[in-house]
């Protein structure tokens, strides 16, 4: 057989579908060729050629720049910038700057949100705290009077007593339709007097009365020309910007001519309120004298006369007058508050406007 006939090559080998632990490679070495059990073969850094694409980035040698931010309560963060190589990979030092910045940050977040609510908790207590004084306020500075108990005693001794004729009498004794002056003394024959002889009725500033009492705030305007034109004089508005009953529903409201009666029940306590009052008024005949008609705001309730609480005079501009003021004034419940102008025939302007706002 000739030599020729016992080469084999490579491609002359069975093509094999996988690699065992116990197959062997065929590698050349310094001491000469061997075989190498495909277990005991390592794959490494320095034998792989696309290792930067499969590692995170480069290796630790590469550029690394760092800025350093402070800290509110002490300590400072050393964090990476743009300045560091792309091919830098970060280790643990240093992305620490930037995880014990995040921790912090996160408790400051707690801490803001613990902040928020007890801000939260104190606007709600400061608006209960004005709400009660504004009770406090409105029963001090309403009237009220104090009762006799009946059944009661009280000592007193007589200083100086008259006749119906106002003749003095000398022993001290009281005559029908005379006058005397009594002076109170300790007791009568060993008889205490009553503690207890007059009575003054207790003022309500806890929040039942705050969770019923309701504002009652209106604005009304004019988009439209409107005409005073009623036995009443009243003024009149074409446009309900708020509506005194979105507030409080007991409240009776009339914007042509303007009229509000404010609730006489315990969903309305007695309250400053604020009137803002422009009127823009052209009077078709007599405008000079016109000037001399003032607006009034007038208030009563029911069974008692009305009366004027705020009187303006206009200033003439062209051909038209301007009303501009305002006023507060205590408004007590099932009392009605009306604005009034005496020309009938008189045009309301538009962006006239009248309103009440509620301020304690």
């Amino acid at each position: 057989m000739a030599i020729e006939d016992e080469i084999i090559n490579i491609s002359d080998l069975d093509i094999g579908t996988e690699i065992l632990q116990t197959d062997k490679l065929l590698i050349e070495t310094n001491s000469g060729t061997k075989l190498l059990d495909f277990k005991d073969f390592v794959i490494g850094i320095d034998n792989i050629s696309f290792y930067h694409l499969i590692s995170a980035r480069g290796d630790v040698s590469d550029v690394v720049d760092t800025e350093t931010i402070a800290g509110h309560t002490g300590g400072n963060f050393e964090l990476l910038t743009t300045g560091t190589a792309l091919d830098h990979k970060p280790n643990y030092e240093d992305l620490k700057g930037t995880i014990d910045l995040t921790k912090r940050n996160n408790e400051g977040l707690i801490q803001f949100a613990s902040v928020s609510a007890a801000i939260t908790q104190n606007t709600g207590d400061i608006q209960n705290i004005l709400s009660t004084l504004s009770r406090i306020q409105n029963s001090l500075e309403t009237e009220s009077f104090a009762d006799l108990e009946v059944g009661k005693t009280i000592a007193v001794s007589v200083l100086e007593s008259y006749k119906s004729n106002n003749e003095f009498v000398g022993n001290g004794e009281l005559y029908l339709n005379g006058q005397a002056t009594l002076k109170i003394i300790d007791n009568v024959q060993g008889t205490e007097p009553s503690t207890e002889l007059i009575t003054v009725a207790p003022k309500l500033t806890t929040d039942t009365e705050a969770g019923t009492s309701k504002s009652v705030n209106f604005k009304v305007s004019n988009i439209l020309s409107h005409t005073v034109n009623n036995s009443t004089a009243g003024i009149p508005f074409n446009r309900i910007d708020i509506d005194p009953a979105k507030s409080n529903f007991m409240s009776i409201f009339d914007n042509s001519p303007f009229t509000i009666t404010y609730p006489s029940d315990a969903s309305y306590a007695s309250a400053l309120i604020l009137f803002d009052v422009y009127l823009k008024i052209f009077v078709p005949t007599g405008a000079d004298t016109a000037s001399l008609i003032p607006v009034h705001i007038t208030k009563g309730s029911s069974g008692s006369a009305e009366g004027i609480i705020r009187e303006a005079y206009g200033t003439k501009k062209g051909d038209n007058l301007i009303f501009d003021f305002s006023l507060i004034d205590t408004v007590h419940p099932g009392e009605t508050i009306s604005i009034k102008y005496g020309i009938n025939g008189a045009h309301i302007l538009p962006l006239s406007y009248f309103t009440g706002i509620r301020q304690f």
